[in-house]
């Protein structure tokens, strides 16, 4: 009897560890799913050659509303990481799914070493640490959407426009700051690393064409108004408002050069700037006739796929 009782006990035992065992893998296949994560950050180039560096201390990063797991405060300093170079900032774990609520945490009092100030500018004429803002904690929320995948590690880029980000202030003993918070929320984007894709382009130009310093600005399809995007706008007077992202031509082998780093999938217009530096700041003196030689998908339109480079040639007259 004892025997039999035995086996039977060993039985039961058996068929309970395999039921828990059952239960367990049912509740890990329906349970929340998580990817791993890679918060990067980069910026588009300043109109302002005087500025010789700008620093930001982040002191958090927040998906919606929640500090961001292995993140630790850090100051940077934006002029390193423009033309696609980026600076990892942290990597974590995150649900898998679509994020649409990020917000970034700046600390404009103290930087990384509890020095002051946490965020400045400097200029290559003087060696002054302008601070841009007298508040000590600054939001920035960013509301556009990205993904989180579960089977592959995921990277996502906070490209930080500085050119709409900072002012020029009359007192020269500020001279910079940080634009009002109606613009300085609109001054950053997130996007997937592995999505995005990039314009890359030679310019040429005619005899006589003022091409001294160009700016490059990129606008969504249909979305450039001239009577808006090259007066200044608002208090903080900012031009070329509604631009994705920006940069600055530069000497190639046999042209000007220029590369639109992450830029989402879609149709793009390019306007082409002249700016005089004769002075103290760059000045806007108008918008170059060019025309898109090679390239273009309809008149005036680049198409950027997801995840390629677009190729275009432009031509100044």
């Amino acid at each position: 009897m004892k025997t039999i009782f035995s086996s039977v006990l060993k039985f039961l035992i058996v068929v309970a560890v395999l039921a828990l065992s059952q239960s367990c893998t049912e509740s890990s296949d329906h349970g929340p799913q998580t990817g791993e994560t890679e918060f990067k950050i980069t910026n588009n180039p300043l109109d302002d050659a005087n500025i010789k560096g700008v620093f930001i201390t982040v002191s958090d990063i927040k998906v919606n509303g929640v500090s961001v797991a292995g993140f630790q405060r850090q100051t940077i300093n934006l002029k390193d990481f423009e033309d696609g170079n980026t600076k990892s900032m942290a990597t974590t774990l995150l649900a898998a799914t679509t994020h649409s609520d990020l917000t970034l945490v700046l600390d404009a009092g103290t930087n990384d070493k509890g020095q002051s100030p946490g965020c400045y500018v400097t200029t290559f004429s003087d060696n002054i640490k302008y601070v841009l803002s007298n508040e000590q904690s600054i939001n920035i929320g960013i509301n556009n959407e990205w993904n989180v995948n579960s089977t592959k590690k995921s990277a996502v880029v906070i490209d930080f426009d500085i050119r709409k980000a900072i002012v020029h202030v009359e007192d020269p003993a500020i001279r910079y700051a940080f634009a009002s918070s109606e613009i300085l929320q609109g001054a950053a984007r997130i996007l997937d690393e592995k999505v995005a894709g990039m314009i890359i382009g030679n310019f040429f130009s005619a005899e006589g064409v003022p091409v001294s310093r160009v700016i490059v600005y990129a606008y969504k399809n249909s979305s450039f108004n001239p009577a808006t995007e090259i007066e200044p706008q608002g208090e903080d007077k900012t031009m070329f408002r509604n631009a994705v992202t920006s940069t600055e031509l530069v000497d190639g082998p046999i042209s000007k050069v220029f590369k639109l780093d992450f830029l989402k999938e879609g149709d793009y217009q390019l306007y082409f700037a002249s700016y005089d530096t004769t002075g103290d700041y760059p000045v806007f003196t108008g918008i170059l006739n060019t025309e898109i030689t090679s390239g273009e998908t309809s008149a005036g339109v680049v198409a950027v796929p997801a995840g390629w480079t677009a190729n275009v040639i432009v031509m100044a007259k």
